[in-house]
């Protein structure tokens, strides 16, 4: 009878383990904003937004867990989104994670991103200056979807600032 109770007890003692690392990866909502996250190794990466969006304020931490890097496509195709505000727990923006954001007119990255991914803002066309704070040390190619800092075809971005 022990056995049996023992077995019982470790089958729901995995169950409640199980339903509870589901539930970090389930999605954080706001007022104005609906994320999607991983959490690994004790940080959090947002890895997807609902695509009608329009002003997002990302938090600094989610489930008790430090917000440190926008995922590779986080926010791409999100069309509709026109502002966003990066916290300064975040050190790294990933590759095309603003990828065509057609009406993002005004992001601010913080003072602590290292390193902002190829493509990153791409095809975001009513973006017309960004300014990047001195934190940076590494910007993938067309992070800014210009072939170099000479040519601005295909984009508004007239104004790159450091």
């Amino acid at each position: 009878m022990k056995r049996i109770l023992v077995k019982i007890l470790c089958v729901c003692i995995s169950i409640l383990a199980l339903v509870a690392v589901s539930a970090l990866a389930e999605e954080y909502s706001g007022p104005t904003f609906d994320l999607t996250y991983e959490v690994s190794n004790g940080e959090v990466t947002i890895t997807d937004c609902y695509y009608q969006s329009t002003i997002v304020e990302t938090p600094r931490s989610i489930a008790g867990y430090p917000v440190t890097r926008i995922g590779v496509q986080a926010f791409g195709d999100c069309d509709k989104l026109t502002s966003i505000t990066i916290p300064s727990s975040v050190t790294s923006i990933g590759k095309s994670a603003f990828y065509d954001c057609d009406n993002l007119i005004n992001i601010t990255i913080p003072y602590g991103v290292t390193s902002i991914g190829a493509w990153a803002f791409c095809g975001c066309d009513k973006l017309t200056s960004i300014t990047i704070p001195r934190s940076v040390t590494s910007i993938g190619v067309s992070a800014f979807g210009l072939d170099t800092f000479e040519y601005f075809t295909g984009t508004n971005l007239k104004d790159i600032y450091y």
